[in-house]
């Protein structure tokens, strides 16, 4: 009897376990493909640029891109309606960075005020930046502005964009329930930092990120693990200035 019992206890942890990774690989067949949609919709990005006279340079119209951003999601994702919308709701923020300062929308369609990369130093100055360069600008005790360079101030490029970052971050982990995002200075080689931290790229021109704060299943000595995270897809341009 000890027998027969051992033999079903091993049948049943066999099929357990198959089922197990059955379940695994459709969850992240399924996860991939939404997030390849996810990309593939934050392309409305290079349809939603408006010449702004009034300021010179090309802007984007905020509300068009959200808008035409959530009908091809669905339309690409998610037909069903209420399927669609529990989905829309994880994703915690939608994000518009440009090379001096970085907006965000919430999963209720607000923007954000525009906040612009910036620091204090110990002097009580405080700076901004631009990702696109080493330009900084400060304001004096006259309220005038000055324009210098970097090197002025005695910090490095790799300084300048862990100070942007680090706010960007900060700023984007107040929406997602405390998944948190980790975007990736990539001028730190550190392996270890490198292994901790999200390679999604910031620095090429004008970029628009949703922040999808997902449900993932995990096995572990065959229980299974709910763990909450944050993926971060979008689209860059990258000629943008």
């Amino acid at each position: 009897m000890d027998r027969i019992h051992y033999i079903v206890a091993m049948l049943l942890t066999g099929i357990f376990l198959t089922l197990s990774l059955l379940l695994n690989f459709s969850y992240r067949d399924s996860r991939k493909e939404t997030l390849y949609n996810m990309a593939l919709s934050a392309k409305v990005l290079k349809y939603s640029l408006t010449d702004d006279s009034e300021i010179g340079k090309v802007e984007v119209d905020r509300n068009r891109l959200v808008k035409n951003y959530k009908r091809l999601l669905k339309q690409n994702n998610i037909k069903d309606e209420a399927v669609f919308n529990r989905f829309y709701s994880n994703i915690v923020a939608k994000v518009l960075v440009y090379p001096d300062y970085f907006a965000i929308c919430n999963n209720q369609e607000e923007w954000s005020i525009d906040y612009r990369f910036n620091a204090v130093l110990a002097d009580g100055r405080q700076i901004y930046f631009n990702l696109l360069n080493n330009d900084i600008y400060y304001y004096d005790d006259n309220n005038i502005q000055i324009n210098t360079t970097l090197d002025t101030i005695g910090l490095n490029t790799k300084q300048k964009v862990d100070l942007s970052i680090n706010m960007l971050n900060s700023y984007i982990n107040s929406y997602t329930e405390g998944a948190g995002v980790k975007i990736r200075n990539p001028y730190n080689d550190d392996d270890s930092y490198k292994m901790t931290m999200d390679s999604f790229n910031i620095l090429d021109g004008l970029t628009f990120f949703s922040v999808y704060n997902v449900q993932s299943k995990q096995i572990i000595w065959k229980l299974i693990y709910n763990f909450r995270e944050c993926e971060i897809v979008g689209y860059t341009i990258d000629s943008y200035d």
